[in-house]
């Protein structure tokens, strides 16, 4: 099992700066960063303008730490930070634990 954490970001720079963060301090594995156009309503208004959603993929024992420091890193001040546990192929597992030892 390996954990993937999903959030969205305000523009690519800040998704890449807390996902070079994590991948530096070893929290995750890999991060996968692309544009996508969001809707939604805040303050009262409707907005739809381009986002950045970032899949960080990591291991269950370094999932808490690494969503800490996704909210303190994240500029937005309510943040989605989603998290899922996925089964994946043994070969990519292994990867991961190598990465993350």
């Amino acid at each position: 099992m390996i954990v993937i954490i999903y959030s969205s970001f305000p523009n690519k720079e800040a998704a890449l700066h807390v996902g070079k963060y994590l991948l530096n301090n070893q929290l995750i594995a890999c991060s996968n960063i692309s544009p996508i156009t969001s809707q939604y309503i805040w303050k009262g208004k409707f907005h739809e303008e381009t986002e950045y959603a970032a899949y960080f993929k990591t291991t269950i024992t370094k999932k808490g730490e690494a969503i800490k420091c996704i909210k303190k890193m994240h500029p937005y001040e309510i943040p989605i930070i989603t998290s899922e546990q996925l089964v994946v192929n043994n070969a990519y597992k292994s990867w991961m634990d190598r990465v993350l030892s």
